[in-house]
């Protein structure tokens, strides 16, 4: 097969992460690979260097529209069997340009839960694709009540990479520079750290952790951006001096490598990639009872909480440190949901014979489940 993907984010991210995997995937299963990406992005910079063929156009502003025509004109002269679009803008070049270009099916990746708003004119793209894919049954869900077929979308969740997510020690290096030592007992949370994250929650949950007889062993961890906006809600709380606030890294396995427990107290969440990550490194987790939360993680491999539940959190949170038996249980059980279900060899091999099967039965053919 020659598959192309198609993404205009300019920046590495994890819609970005899933689309390499899936591609590199297809190489070096032996299919020929290429990429449609914004000029100068960080996929454009990958693909070249895996050897990928790459076309770069304009997917922003009125030089949106005439690209559509070169990129019709690019795909037909490379007689490309599969496009595989993975967002809105370039879902939308890709609608146009697949059918002039003579593609035999389009793709198209649902990676957040973001609602089709506009009825009707919102599920035309969708419904030009030879399926949809959903990265988890929540997603799937969504489309459907938004009017999606559901003999149309099929899930494939997200693969966590598990040669580079294995279980580990903490990184000594990071906890010196985090200001950590061996003897402490560290909760956390690795995100955007929006507060559709439930940093707020988490924080009010680590004061409460405060009566524990090891609280004077107790810190929480929190990494990525927009750090500096919790720094007033932890002085208000009185627990500033445990609580350690580090920037984005690009090192997210040693990032998770110093928590003892892995807290998610998201709002919201299409899947809750850094959850299976901190699943693979055999971390206990406790996480919000929302979206594909809810089917990521199981009563072994950690524990739901009611968002907003802040004393949910820190009780769910001391249970797991209190029990080392239990903690180490739930670790392995993570790892081993993510080994079977949450793999890159799982996701690539249903999303080759995902696209097999639109090649050889066409769209009408009821989704692969």
């Amino acid at each position: 097969m020659r598959i192309f993907h198609i993404d205009r984010q300019r920046r590495w991210g994890g819609q970005i992460g899933r689309l390499y995997r899936e591609a590199n995937g297809a190489h070096e299963a032996g299919h020929e690979v290429g990429v449609v990406a914004s000029p100068g992005s960080a996929l454009a910079d990958r693909a070249r260097a895996a050897g990928w063929d790459v076309i770069t156009l304009p997917m922003r502003g009125w030089p949106f529209y005439p690209a559509i025509l070169h990129l019709a004109a690019a795909l037909r002269a490379r007689q490309v069997d599969i496009l595989h679009a993975h967002g809105a803008r370039d879902h939308l070049m890709a609608t146009v340009a697949a059918p002039l270009a003579g593609v035999k099916a389009l793709i198209r990746n649902k990676h957040n839960h973001t609602r089709l708003r506009h009825g009707a004119f919102s599920r035309i793209p969708y419904n030009r694709c030879a399926r949809v894919v959903a990265i988890s049954e929540f997603v799937r869900e969504l489309l459907i009540e938004d009017g999606i077929s559901p003999d149309h979308v099929v899930t494939i969740q997200t693969s966590i990479d598990l040669e580079r997510f294995t279980p580990r020690a903490r990184n000594e290096e990071l906890m010196r520079e985090l200001g950590l030592t061996p003897d402490d007992i560290i909760v956390g949370n690795l995100s955007s750290l929006h507060r559709r994250k439930g940093i707020d929650t988490l924080l009010h949950a680590f004061k409460l952790m405060q009566g524990a007889p090891y609280a004077n062993r107790l810190k929480c961890v929190f990494i990525g951006k927009r750090w500096e906006k919790w720094v007033p809600l932890a002085q208000e709380l009185g627990i500033a001096d445990r609580v350690v606030f580090k920037g984005f890294t690009d090192d997210v396995p040693d990032a998770l490598s110093v928590f003892d427990v892995y807290l998610a107290a998201s709002r919201e969440e299409a899947l809750g990639t850094a959850v299976l990550e901190a699943m693979a490194m055999q971390r206990p987790v406790v996480v919000s009872r929302v979206g594909g939360l809810r089917e990521s993680v199981t009563p072994e491999t950690g524990v739901h909480v009611e968002p907003d539940d802040a004393a949910g959190f820190a009780a769910a949170a001391r249970a797991i440190i209190e029990d080392p038996e239990r903690a180490r249980a739930m670790g392995e059980a993570g790892r081993g949901r993510v080994q079977e279900h949450y793999s890159v060899k799982t996701m690539v091999r249903r999303m080759l014979d995902l696209y097999e099967d639109v090649l050889q039965n066409g769209r009408r053919r009821k989704a692969l489940l």
